[in-house]
């Protein structure tokens, strides 16, 4: 089966829905896996199924107000991998400069270096739709497939990446707020983990974002990558309301950014992350603060793709669309027992 780049996907939808014969012929040529899934596939007799993309006058939009993600992948480093298995480098420690004397050998120094290993795993997303849907609605249905495949490959890596435990929910991954709670089972030992000053939101004080600052270490400082990481609820709710707690200059000091649209906290940038805590917890991890790119790799066997085949649901009539990955969500720069990493965090106080 030929597999399609996710920027294809217009095209490939419209080649399949719309019965293109040469599309057809491409396709045939090189062969269709066939698969018998019972699954209940979409279909303009149900509204709330696809119906509602089927008007009297086709108009090729479509409004959809969905919440944003791929922050993840966007503020990590992404590392292109040879094979399923992986070892990346991670620079422990620098070069020492020394000042030798008049014809005295210079001490050398070496780089310290660590490796971190990768296990890419497939992911994967399967949808069909109905022929007389893709025949009334050819353009919409493929705008809608191909925004929500590539919506829900990068809803799942930031669920991965920021809250990944290791557990079967996110595919034996572990994410920033897992590895950084498995440095240690006390966390008072963990130098990247600040504790804030109550177990709700309420309780927290500008000073516990402060002692968040100042746990960061001065290599994870670039100027470019260290930001805060938070819902927007967590934002607009905790953080807003403390600067403005702090009244007139200081509160525009505290939130003020480079753009009118920019958000910023304490002088660094916030970035959305929809995936992390809108409810309180006691002992919760509910911002991450520091350098991603720095203390995380996504490994990429396989980017994600598309592929169609009208073989799969034929006994239906319906076309199969599957999306597929594989990748390998990697969180390093956790520090330990003794000193913090790249990647910080605030918890809440236990009960």
């Amino acid at each position: 089966m030929k597999i399609f780049p996710v920027r294809c996907l217009a095209l490939l939808v419209l080649a399949g829905v719309a019965g293109n014969e040469a599309a057809k012929k491409a396709l045939e040529s090189q062969g269709i896996e066939t698969r018998h899934i019972t699954e209940k596939a979409m279909g303009e007799g149900t509204l709330t199924a696809g119906g509602a993309l089927v008007p009297t006058e086709f108009i090729p939009d479509l409004i959809m107000l969905i919440e944003n993600y791929g922050v993840f992948r966007r503020n990590t480093q992404e590392y292109p991998m040879p094979t399923d298995h992986a070892i990346a480098p991670e620079v422990t420690s620098g070069l020492t400069v020394y000042c030798p004397g008049e014809g005295t050998a210079i001490t050398k120094s070496d780089i310290g270096l660590r490796n971190v290993g990768m296990t890419a795993k497939k992911w994967a997303t399967l949808t069909a739709i109905s022929s007389e849907l893709t025949e009334d609605s050819a353009i919409a249905i493929g705008e809608l497939v191909g925004r929500m495949i590539a919506r829900a490959f990068a809803k799942k890596e930031d669920e991965v990446g920021f809250l990944g435990d290791g557990t079967s929910t996110y595919f034996g991954h572990t994410g920033v707020t897992g590895a950084l709670r498995k440095v240690d089972a006390t966390i008072a030992n963990i130098k990247s983990l600040v504790v804030g000053s109550g177990t709700t939101y309420s309780a927290l004080v500008l000073a516990d974002f402060e002692n968040l600052l100042g746990t960061l270490p001065d290599f994870a400082e670039d100027g470019l990558d260290v930001k805060w990481y938070c819902s927007r609820l967590f934002y607009y709710t905790v953080m807003l309301r403390l600067a403005l707690a702090s009244g007139g200059v200081n509160a525009s000091e505290i939130i003020g950014g480079r753009g009118a649209k920019e958000k910023t906290f304490l002088g660094y940038p916030v970035e959305f992350a929809q995936v992390m805590p809108k409810v309180a917890a006691v002992s919760q991890i509910c911002t991450v603060f520091g350098n991603l790119r720095m203390g995380t790799y996504l490994g990429d066997r396989r980017q994600l793709t598309i592929a169609q085949s009208r073989e799969a649901f034929f006994e239906e009539d319906q076309l199969g669309i599957r999306g597929t990955e594989r990748v390998a969500p990697t969180v390093f720069g956790v520090g330990d027992t003794t000193a913090a990493g790249p990647i910080c965090g605030l918890i809440t106080a236990a009960s």
